[in-house]
């Protein structure tokens, strides 16, 4: 997961932002239900550590009694 942030935010970083202010998770299950959580906070972050902590705050709130086959997860801005 942390290899995932640290790629999203290289991505926002190559794209000409230098902060984000909401996290997404999506999570695929074994039967192909899909699901998505996001948190925006309440101010502009700079650093993947930040999206490292909310990450996995949102992603104890997919797990159940179904096996998980994708997981994914993007940084973005607010307009």
């Amino acid at each position: 997961m942390n290899e995932m942030i640290d790629e999203s935010f290289e991505q926002l970083k190559e794209q000409g932002f230098k902060t984000y202010r909401t996290v997404t998770i999506k999570v695929r299950y074994e039967d192909f239900s899909t699901f998505t959580k996001a948190h925006t906070l309440i101010a502009n972050a700079d650093s993947a550590e930040q999206a490292k902590n909310v990450s996995k705050d949102l992603l104890h709130k997919f797990f159940n009694k179904k096996k998980i086959r994708l997981v994914g997860i993007s940084l973005g801005k607010l307009k």
